[in-house]
């Protein structure tokens, strides 16, 4: 009897053990789920308030007016890419949808859908099936141009720095008022982009004596002009003068560099002249002021 009690029990408690564990298999399980949603739940919130809070500072920071002269892609494409320059948006991040973006600025949907195409062709965005708009790693940023204050040293890092040419226009004339020295005869005028890195980073326009250009006319047209006069007129130049000054992006340059309307940018006058101050060679130049760094050695000898 005591026996047959003894194995009552136990088959009680072994029946009992098999119904808490599946209970607690059941709260555990349920438990889970709970937290899962409660975390998927929190994880939704926080990044739908980083999103909020990044297109928020679009339209608080940049305000995209119809009465610039600036076409609306254009400032949509300044403000993006401001906030690109400014690493408010990180490569690897997630832009802000269409719909949002064009919301937030008070712009069509296909206004912001120009900009994202240019900038898309820029490499500083791809757009990707499933996760949207993304940042690329291009957009980090671009080597700063060294803009050496002698003339041996800027035809050195003109020799090493592998800058793209895009001609604009051709024409001859008088040279332009404005530079040191005494102009002579007729110049043969070149206006271009350089490009650097995939970068337009000035606009420049050189005239050269056509006495010499026509010497050497089609290394003129298709390399940078500062090594030609180093190689092959060494002996014409007596003298190098730069002065410079800061001021804003107009709206013909801001389309020709790809550069925001009203962002600072560096121009330089540029000349050289031979040993009768005759200027041999001129320069018109306009850098954008986040790609150009100027280094001067100030100590008194």
């Amino acid at each position: 009897m005591k026996h047959h009690c003894h194995l009552h029990v136990a088959i009680q408690t072994d029946s009992l053990h098999r119904v808490t564990g599946k209970l607690a298999d059941m709260l555990i399980s349920r438990s889970h789920q709970v937290l899962e949603k409660e975390t998927k739940s929190l994880y939704l919130v926080e990044t739908t308030t980083k999103v909020d809070t990044m297109t928020a500072k679009l339209s608080i920071n940049h305000q995209i007016s119809r009465k610039k002269g600036q076409p609306l892609y254009m400032q949509v494409v300044d403000v993006i890419r401001s906030h690109l320059t400014e690493a408010v948006w990180k490569p690897g991040d997630e832009l802000p949808s269409f719909d949002k973006l064009a919301s937030e600025l008070g712009v069509s949907r296909i206004t912001i859908r120009d900009a994202i195409s240019i900038l898309s062709d820029e490499g500083l965005l791809v757009s990707t099936r499933g996760r949207g708009t993304i940042v690329t790693e291009k957009s980090r940023g671009h080597r700063r141009f060294r803009l050496e204050t002698t003339f041996e040293e800027l035809v050195s890092t003109l020799r090493t720095d592998h800058t793209d040419l895009t001609t604009l226009e051709l024409s001859r004339g008088p040279l332009p008022s404005g530079f040191r020295g005494s102009p002579v005869g007729e110049y043969q005028s070149i206006k271009r982009i350089h490009v650097r890195d995939d970068l337009r980073y000035c606009v420049i326009k050189i005239h050269i004596a056509t006495s010499l250009y026509d010497q050497e006319k089609d290394l003129f047209l298709s390399s940078l002009a500062l090594p030609i006069f180093a190689e092959k007129f060494a002996d014409h130049v007596h003298r190098m003068t730069q002065k410079m000054k800061f001021g804003k992006c107009d709206v013909t340059t801001s389309q020709l560099l790809g550069y925001p309307a009203g962002d600072p940018v560096a121009f330089a006058w540029r000349s050289l002249t031979n040993d009768k101050d005759e200027i041999i060679y001129a320069a018109e130049i306009t850098y954008r002021a986040d790609i150009v760094e100027i280094d001067l050695d100030l100590f008194s000898r």
